[in-house]
This record gives C-alpha cells, sequence and structure tokens, in this order.
C-alpha cells in the first residue's frame, strides 16, 4: 500500500486522505473519510458535472446552487485549497459549457468570499454565477459593486441540514438585495 499523502487539513478532524480499497489508494477527504472530495483537476470530471447539469436543466430545472464552490479550483500538491489558482478558470468554463445563454439562476457558496473577492464570483462580465452566499453576513452586509457602487446580489441560503423538513428554502437578509 502506498504512503498516505501528507498534504491538506481536513475540516471536521480525522484524516485528510482516506485509503479507498475499491481504488487501492488514498482519496483526499477534506470533510469526511465516507466522502472523498471531487477532483476537479480531471477533464472527465468536469465534463460527466457538465453533462449533468445540462441534464438537468433540459428538464426545466432553472438553476444551481453548489456548496463550497471556493474548493473546486484547490492545488492539493501545493495545499492551496479555498480559492485555489484554478477556481475561477473553472467556473469560466462551466458557464462557457453550460450555463451561457440560459436564464438560469446560479448560487455558489462560499465560506471564504470576501469583499475583496466577491465581485470575481458573479461581478457582471466575468463568464461566472450569478450570486454568491457566505455564512458570513458581518463580512459582507452593505457591500457595494467598486465598478457601479450598486448593492452586490447576495444570497444566504438555509440549507437542507438547518431545518426539520428537508426543504431547504431562500430568504433575504436586511439590507441585501435577491436578484
Amino acid at each position: 500500500m502506498e504512503d498516505r499523502p501528507t498534504t491538506g487539513a481536513p475540516l471536521f478532524g480525522g484524516p485528510a486522505w482516506t485509503y479507498h480499497p475499491g481504488v487501492g489508494r488514498y482519496v483526499f477527504t477534506l470533510f469526511s473519510p465516507q466522502q472523498p472530495d471531487l477532483n476537479w483537476q480531471n477533464p472527465a470530471l468536469r465534463r460527466a458535472v457538465y453533462d449533468m447539469m445540462r441534464w438537468w436543466l433540459d428538464r426545466g430545472v432553472r438553476g444551481f446552487r453548489m456548496d463550497v464552490i471556493d474548493l473546486i479550483g484547490k492545488d492539493i500538491d501545493r495545499d492551496l485549497i479555498a480559492e485555489g489558482p484554478c477556481l475561477h478558470g473553472f467556473l469560466q468554463e462551466m458557464h462557457r459549457e453550460v450555463l451561457a445563454g440560459r436564464d438560469v439562476v446560479t448560487v455558489g457558496e462560499s465560506w471564504n468570499v470576501t469583499t475583496d473577492s466577491a465581485l470575481l464570483y458573479c461581478g457582471r462580465g466575468r463568464g461566472n454565477w450569478t450570486c454568491c452566499s457566505s455564512s458570513s453576513t458581518s463580512s459582507l452586509a452593505g457591500t457595494r459593486s467598486m465598478a457601479s457602487g450598486a448593492p452586490i446580489r447576495w444570497i444566504w441560503w438555509v440549507s437542507r441540514r438547518s431545518g426539520p423538513t428537508g426543504n431547504g428554502r431562500w430568504r433575504g437578509t436586511a439590507g441585501t438585495r435577491c436578484f
């Protein structure tokens, strides 16, 4: 058996790498040993995700919310996890390959988005996402576009994990503009 890699720090304890006998190697498990991370560096994986998104859009889905979107561009070998070097390239590729020309809403959730990085996610003309959401309302309240001075479009998500019904719902936060 190969040696366990040493890069990455798990978010909720336990190892960042877990041996997976089904594939005969260690896999990166940032959140849980039972939840291997998707390797967005793999073009075949990205194509499969884009195919899945198109499948749902073709059936009438009007948008997507992607959890921890800021982690898809990670470079594990360099220990760059949040807002890694490939993040915005992957978001722009997803927009180009799947979302461009469609009337859909996209929400990228991030623990790490700040007033300095927000427009990289959802600024006009970026070819990325419609909205950002963050767990940290205090750091983003009252954020305005550097280009126009208009309020940035934030959506705060009440996730499936936060309620007993198992259904997520949207809610605006005081002082923010939804869509």
